[in-house]
């Protein structure tokens, strides 16, 4: 009986539009190849760069991304089965240009443009491609096959040099890691009393500086998302301590040469960056433009140790909105802020009720007002 390996990859009949060829043939076939999937980056977790199609930069990202010892080593671009490959050589090949400046030894090796019915790999700095294959070739164990996976299997890059090896041992890395709402609460409570205990603030004061902490560990968790050398792990997403700059680590390297560097490095940036894309009209002000963490460095190294390894990114905006309502009804209910939230349970009753309608046009909308918004 022959192993199901070595049966046909996919059905052609089976292939149409992009999506049908990533879920039917690329998927299968990087499994076929040997990669896990801890390895794969899929769109929604690459990068997009601006590469030059023409005299014009256009935002662009393909399909996949395949990592090898920390380091993106081949993406694949999917198309329909009517698309023509060649158009896409140009923005791939810039693509893996851009990220390969990052480097000194070119990790990224190839680019793969596939619509299933045929496939065609390139190095990644020539227009020209290496091999080209059809549907019918992805068979494991025919030469065809063999060949692209000569290329293109984790074990084929598994050539760095010793010296490389070792530098990379040596780099380190953190893992952020997804918890829960009531783990986040929890977190959030216990951050806010340290705060209040050891700075001798009042309560409002205390949530001012908590919320410049978290703002700051969400843009570092963003940051990190997507940069080109983290990767999904079983425990979490893995990113270099240098890409995720709120940990401990990274404040002990950045302590040899500035003072609270959190303070006067991390949040300076994300204060100036704020103040840029108010002039672009693109934010409204949230800090003051000489805004600073008004904390002790020690409470603000106990903070970032308590947030590192916790992965605030993927939250979806309105269960971040959950979670800071749960926290302040929790911890300054009746305090110094006077804030008051309407119970969640009565909230979803009133919208319910309210029978909202939601259209293709703003005029096919319910219009709502909401006349205590504060």
């Amino acid at each position: 009986m022959n192993n199901t390996a070595n049966k046909a990859i996919c059905r052609e009949e089976d292939l149409s539009n992009e999506a049908s060829v990533e879920q039917f043939f690329v998927d299968r076939l990087l499994k076929r190849l040997g990669w896990s999937d801890s390895q794969i980056k899929t769109k929604e977790s690459i990068s997009a760069l601006n590469v030059n199609l023409g005299r014009k930069k256009i935002p662009y990202k393909p399909d996949y991304a395949l990592s090898y010892r920390r380091k993106v080593r081949f993406v694949i671009d999917a198309k329909s089965t009517k698309e023509d490959l060649d158009d896409w050589v140009g923005q791939c090949s810039s693509y893996c240009l851009l990220i390969n400046q990052g480097y000194k030894d070119n990790p990224v090796q190839y680019f793969v443009l596939t619509n299933g019915l045929k496939t065609q790999l390139y190095r990644w700095d020539s227009a020209e491609p290496v091999l080209t294959l059809s549907l019918s070739d992805m068979n494991k164990g025919s030469k065809a096959f063999d060949t692209f996976a000569g290329y293109l299997s984790p074990r084929s890059f598994n050539t760095t040099p010793p010296t490389e090896l070792s530098s990379e041992k040596e780099e380190e890395r953190i893992v952020l890691k997804q918890i829960g709402p009531s783990a986040v609460n929890k977190l959030f409570g216990s951050a806010h009393s340290y705060i209040y205990k050891h700075e001798h603030l009042s309560y409002g004061a205390a949530f001012t500086e908590f919320v410049k902490v978290i703002f700051l560990k969400m843009t570092s968790d963003k940051e990190a998302h997507e940069c080109s050398e983290g990767y999904e792990t079983d425990e979490g997403y893995s990113v270099p301590i240098s890409r995720a700059k709120f940990s401990s680590q990274w404040i002990k390297k950045a302590e040899e040469t500035t003072p609270n560097p959190v303070n006067t490095i991390l949040f300076a940036k994300l204060v100036k960056n704020f103040e840029d894309l108010i002039a672009q009209k693109k934010k409204k002000r949230i800090f003051e433009p000489n805004e600073k963490i008004r904390l002790s460095a020690g409470t603000i190294k106990e903070l970032v140790k308590r947030f590192e390894g916790v992965d605030l990114h993927l939250i979806e905006d309105d269960l971040n909105g959950r979670m800071f309502e749960t926290f302040l009804n929790a911890t300054l209910r009746g305090k110094s802020l006077g804030q008051y939230f309407t119970p969640r349970s009565i909230v979803d009753i009133a919208v319910g009720l309210s029978d909202l309608h939601v259209g293709r046009n703003i005029s096919d909308c319910s219009q709502i007002i909401d006349a205590c918004c504060g």
